[in-house]
């Protein structure tokens, strides 16, 4: 399970033009501003050589260079959360819950990727992150973009929802270089679906499993498209990705062909 981590727990889909993606891209520079700062990380980190020598070595990939793509990342926090803690969050004081959401989609997310690395990434992203407040009527739920750059690494920004339409954006790197190959394996998604049919043979959730197919073909380009090349209504396929709609065995045959995968009895 721990191989397919990334997947089981987040999906993601190419977000859309918008003041949300212009505002990540400011949050960001501000990120790449401290980077391109030699003398900022020397004054913040002093003698500690294991940290200067990380960043003289990626100097370049923390440098500001054209956006490539920009992806929102959609993340199943009770995944997220019994991956490390066995009983969920039921035991979990309600308060302390609440701390947890909040600090989640401010920076939590972000560093448990690059601490998962070692303790010098995670200490020089936290560092050279970067933030800011902006009023926003259109953001209804907490969102994560992550901005794919030409020759840098990536930089996960997140948006969380505060009072009188206050919003705030926190953005810092993610070192690593092949995060969204390692999303898009088709080996990861085999055995993702795997799982997910599994589990549904198990427990019959036909929901969980049509969201996992959602994942995949969301992760592989447009959902309108793929709902032309297995001649399926688009709004017919959204209703199955919500469980509004029982699928007809044809269907899911009919998907998992397309994928590339079939169904077998054993």
């Amino acid at each position: 399970m721990k191989k397919i981590f990334l997947f089981v727990v987040f999906s993601f889909a190419f977000c859309c033009f918008g003041q949300l993606y212009d505002k990540g891209l400011e949050v960001a520079d501000l990120v790449f501003e401290r980077a391109e700062c030699p003398q900022f990380v020397e004054l913040v980190f002093g003698n500690n050589s294991e940290i200067i020598k990380l960043y003289e070595k990626d100097i370049n990939k923390v440098s500001k260079s054209d956006v490539k793509a920009c992806y929102e990342i959609s993340v199943n926090i009770d995944d997220f959360i019994n991956m490390y803690y066995e009983s969920g969050s039921n035991d979990i004081p309600e308060t302390v819950m609440n701390y947890f959401l909040d600090q989640f989609y401010v920076q939590l997310f972000g560093s448990l990727i690059n601490g998962s690395k070692n303790s010098y990434i995670l200490a020089l992203s936290s560092v050279l992150q970067g933030s800011s407040i902006f009023d926003s009527e259109s953001l209804t739920d907490n969102k994560m973009y992550l901005y794919i750059f030409k020759n840098s690494y990536p930089i996960l920004v997140s948006f969380r929802k505060g009072d009188d339409n206050a919003v705030l954006a926190s953005a810092m790197f993610i070192f690593e270089d092949d995060l969204i190959k390692r999303l898009q394996d088709p080996e990861y998604q085999r055995e993702f679906l795997n799982v997910s049919l599994e589990e549904y043979i198990e427990d019959g959730d036909f929901k969980s499993f049509f969201k996992s197919l959602e994942y995949v073909i969301k992760a592989r380009g447009s959902v309108t498209e793929f709902a032309q090349k297995v001649n399926l209504n688009r709004r017919n396929l959204y209703e199955l990705f919500k469980g509004e709609q029982k699928p007809q065995l044809d269907t899911v045959i009919k998907i998992l062909k397309e994928l590339g995968y079939s169904l077998k009895v054993a």
